[in-house]
């Protein structure tokens, strides 16, 4: 484990097995922070959600594997614990809101935003300047372009590719698919997983 002097840590924070943190990051417990992360000068973890009224019940967890870059900020959750998966990798100045829930092998590009409550599908990838309005889910194997901006009552279904404001399909994530030998059956049960997601958020 290797941890700069400048790193700030409150309250009940936990480390797994060779974690490196860089300097002047701040970490605030409750936090879970799994084996051979990497996070990044700057970045600030588990502090209080953005909500007028209601404080931090619950913390943070970061999956083991997980890369955050300088200045991303993970807030902690309200009703749930924020969870950030296994393998997930957030560039700099991106921002997960309080009760989020990344599954495995997310990226967030550069100032991807989530704001709170969003379930975000595995191996999807929020492209540059992306914005995702909250209690929304984003379905597994899909690609939001730069840019894009997710609404209330969008529809971000699995291995499809969306672009604009509104969001809009473009065409099926082919790339993403193949890299991760998905087949049909598989993404249909992803398809069936992402109803099951969306109607829990009514």
């Amino acid at each position: 484990m290797k941890i700069h002097p400048t790193v700030v840590v409150e309250g009940d924070v936990s480390f797994g097995k060779d974690v490196k943190i860089g300097p002047n990051v701040c970490l605030y417990g409750p936090l879970d922070i799994g084996a051979n992360c990497e996070i990044y000068p700057g970045a600030v973890i588990g502090s209080d959600p953005q909500h007028r009224s209601r404080r931090k019940l619950m913390g943070v967890k970061i999956g083991k594997g997980s890369v955050i870059r300088e200045y991303v900020t993970v807030h902690a959750g309200i009703a749930r614990q924020t969870v950030v998966g296994d393998f997930a990798y957030l560039m700099a100045g991106s921002h997960v809101a309080h009760d989020c829930f990344l599954e495995e092998n997310v990226t967030l590009a550069n100032s991807a935003l989530l704001a709170g409550h969003c379930h975000v599908m595995r191996n999807a990838n929020l492209g540059l300047n992306v914005s995702v309005h909250q209690y929304s889910v984003i379905g597994s194997y899909t690609m939001l372009g730069m840019g894009t901006v997710v609404h209330s009552r969008s529809r971000i279904e699995p291995g499809v590719v969306y672009i604009g404001n509104p969001s809009k399909p473009l065409r099926m994530n082919h790339l993403s698919m193949n890299r991760s030998h998905v087949e049909l059956q598989e993404l249909e049960d992803e398809r069936k997983r992402f109803e099951t997601l969306r109607k829990q958020m009514r």
